[in-house]
């Protein structure tokens, strides 16, 4: 069962990056054995459960950026990620058609409409956008037609009860993460 939630999980994500290309938001990535192991399994009887990081990385002329309390060290978990616009302005034509330099017709950053407060990434409203990307992936995902998906509450991560044949049930909860500085650092998102 175990190899099964995991490919579902897979797959759901896979369908997910394809929903968010060229939205303007961002796409959900899982950790991948180069970051070492950011998965774990809880079998509690009559339920797994899989914990799954998986990492937001921010679309195009976009970044995210940990602002830590006071200027202490960086936390494992954290809820003060700036989104920070950057200019793809065309050096050689002089437009400016970017987030940070708009034309008068030019629509603000989806990201920063949708997601955040002010420029800083909110973890509910980030949570809930997830947790409707994974619903429209299961819609899409037909290969997984003889289980029954059900969103689980929760303002933090999105977490998924999945219900098999022989109503068999796996939980899964995919943690939300930005990747910090040098490769293998992220923040879970609190």
């Amino acid at each position: 069962m175990g190899r099964t939630l995991k490919k579902l999980v897979r797959d759901l994500l896979e369908v997910c990056q394809v929903l968010s290309q060229n939205t303007f938001m961002p796409e959900l990535h899982p950790a991948t054995q180069k970051q070492g192991t950011l998965e774990s399994w809880s079998d509690l009887g009559h339920q797994i459960i899989y914990q799954l990081v998986v990492f937001l990385r921010p679309p195009p002329r976009h970044s995210f950026q940990l602002q830590p309390p006071g200027g202490r060290h960086v936390p494992e978990r954290c809820s003060n990620i700036r989104v920070v616009l950057e200019c793809s302005c065309s050096s050689t034509t002089g437009e400016t058609s970017c987030f940070v330099h708009p034309t008068h017709d030019a629509q603000p950053s989806r990201l920063l409409r949708t997601l955040c407060t002010g420029s800083h990434l909110e973890v509910e409203k980030t949570a809930g956008w997830v947790q409707s990307l994974v619903e429209a992936a299961w819609e899409r995902s037909p290969q997984w037609h003889d289980w029954k998906l059900q969103l689980l509450p929760s303002s933090r991560s999105c977490r998924l009860l999945l219900t098999g044949p022989c109503q068999v049930q796996l939980c899964a909860e995919l943690l939300l993460a930005v990747r910090q500085g040098r490769p293998g650092n992220f923040l879970v998102l609190e």
